[in-house]
């Protein structure tokens, strides 16, 4: 795994591409799916986080000692995104959003998202070229409305 943060005994990381997207992806599925996340376990998504392989989706983790409790997952130069923009072709999207219920109320959502944008551990340091990040949330969502 590459090297990242610990905050209150929780390490964050970007995920390296030779990551098991299987575990992430069963993660994803067994954590999130909720009426406010319900296309988690759609066969889109699980392409999306097959991704990693390539570095063209980058997964940013939380773990509790050996265990993923949560991640966050951004798609760079594809998708929407990139169609309707004047900077086709630099923009990176967050898709996957998801904390273990059980681990959800100690920021670890807000540390994911800043990793996201970190210096050392973000997409722009890994894609220069991206000049924008987005994302969706759903109104009712509000720890995902929070942490972004």
């Amino acid at each position: 795994m590459t090297s990242g943060w610990k905050i209150k005994g929780i390490r964050y990381m970007r995920l390296p591409t030779t990551y098991c997207p299987d575990k992430i992806f069963n993660f994803n599925v067994a954590k999130g799916t909720s009426p406010l996340n319900f296309g988690n376990g759609a066969p889109s998504v699980r392409e999306h986080i097959g991704r990693i392989a390539t570095g063209k989706t980058i997964v940013w983790g939380a773990f509790s000692d050996d265990e993923l409790v949560g991640m966050i997952t951004g798609e760079c130069n594809g998708g929407y995104w990139n169609n309707s923009l004047k900077s086709k072709g630099l923009t990176c999207f967050i898709n996957e959003f998801v904390v273990n219920p059980d681990f959800r109320g100690k920021g670890i959502g807000i540390n994911l998202c800043k990793m996201t944008i970190d210096s050392v551990h973000g997409v722009w340091p890994l894609m220069p070229e991206v000049r924008e990040m987005y994302t969706t949330v759903h109104e009712d969502n509000i720890g995902s409305y929070t942490a972004f």
